[in-house]
């Protein structure tokens, strides 16, 4: 058999028995109260599984074991998912307490750290010069990368589809840059990952049972938001002895992943600056200030997608044409400080 035709053996294969698994932990999740149910915040009518997380873990997963899918230290990287997934497993059944949580997402990070995975290479401009960064700076930027980018996209949690469309998207423009970088288990891995997705989102979405509603829950939204944060640090490190390469492609990722990464900010400061945690639930996230603005859901979703397309696009194009890293990061601050100003103007025109 072809390498092309096992690919696409291996794709079916994940998407499959991502299908399988949503059956059958359909009815464990009601047995087992695994289940999301209607508050203040929460719009949805009565109580929908929690099972996204656990039909994706156990589709990607078994497929990479079953076709024996191997990288650097890969099975190390599943122990870690394994931890991340199982607190938002937890999480989902008892309610973690935020600090708990961020505790055990730093200490996967740093054993991703010490694993190898790390952003461990910057450029400094000194006389046209390039150095390594610092171990304790290195440490620093690596963790704070992983649990940003987890939390990130467990924000985005907020509306049927967008946790899983947004990462759908975040993957296919990771994909293209393993392709560029020629970096081909990685880009397979993507695909599976995206494969073990779609079942999910379309019984999310209501496009296939729709009485059988379910939700990602955390233990999926983070488990995503790990699998995304690893295979950007790998695609950055793809050029060990090329600092301004690994430079570029952070920013490249930054842009990719700027949706997730401007609203998590914007939301966060806000509750911060008003003396909050800044894991206290609130109804200040993007879909929340659309739906504030009579957008369906449908709409919202649709509109974020959209944004996160644009952006990421025009991210990239400008890390191509304009072929330094300093410029497009330039442009990315500035797009942050503008999303910034006008999620405050709208927000605080309600009380805190």
């Amino acid at each position: 058999m072809s390498v092309f035709f096992l690919n696409i053996f291996l794709l079916l294969f994940t998407s499959l028995a991502s299908f399988i698994s949503l059956y059958f932990l359909y009815k464990y999740a009601y047995l087992h109260k695994l289940y999301d149910s209607r508050d203040e915040r929460k719009e949805h009518d009565g109580e929908i599984p929690l099972i996204g997380g656990p039909s994706i873990y156990l589709g990607v997963f078994l497929s990479i074991f079953f076709f024996q899918i191997t990288t650097d230290n890969l099975y190390f990287i599943f122990l870690l998912s394994t931890i991340v997934f199982i607190l938002g497993l937890v999480d989902d059944k008892k309610s973690l307490s935020p600090s708990f949580r961020l505790l055990i997402q730093i200490f996967v990070a740093s054993m991703l750290y010490y694993e190898g995975t790390n952003i461990s290479f910057m450029a400094f401009i000194e006389d046209h010069t390039f150095s390594s960064l610092p171990n304790f700076l290195s440490f620093f930027i690596t963790v704070f990368f992983v649990v940003g980018i987890i939390n990130s996209i467990n924000f985005l949690d907020g509306i049927d589809g967008l946790a899983g469309a947004i990462v759908v998207l975040i993957i296919i423009f990771l994909f293209g840059i393993a392709i560029f970088n020629n970096q081909p288990i990685i880009a397979l891995i993507c695909l599976i990952l995206i494969s073990g997705i779609l079942p999910f989102l379309l019984q999310n979405l209501g496009l296939i049972f729709k009485t059988k509603k379910v939700f990602l829950g955390d233990s999926g939204s983070t488990l995503l938001g790990f699998s995304i944060a690893w295979i950007s640090i790998r695609l950055i490190n793809t050029n060990h002895d090329l600092f301004e390469s690994q430079i570029s492609n952070l920013v490249s990722i930054l842009w990719i992943i700027a949706l997730p990464i401007m609203d998590s900010f914007s939301v966060i400061f806000r509750r911060v600056i008003h003396a909050k945690s800044p894991f206290k639930p609130d109804r200040t996230h993007i879909h929340h200030m659309l739906q504030n603005r009579n957008f369906s859901d449908k709409n919202a979703l649709l509109v974020i997608i959209m944004i996160s397309f644009l952006l990421s696009s025009f991210g990239l194009l400008i890390s191509y044409y304009l072929d330094n890293y300093l410029y497009s990061l330039g442009v990315f601050i500035t797009a942050l400080l503008i999303y910034f100003m006008v999620f405050i103007s709208i927000t605080e025109k309600k009380s805190p």
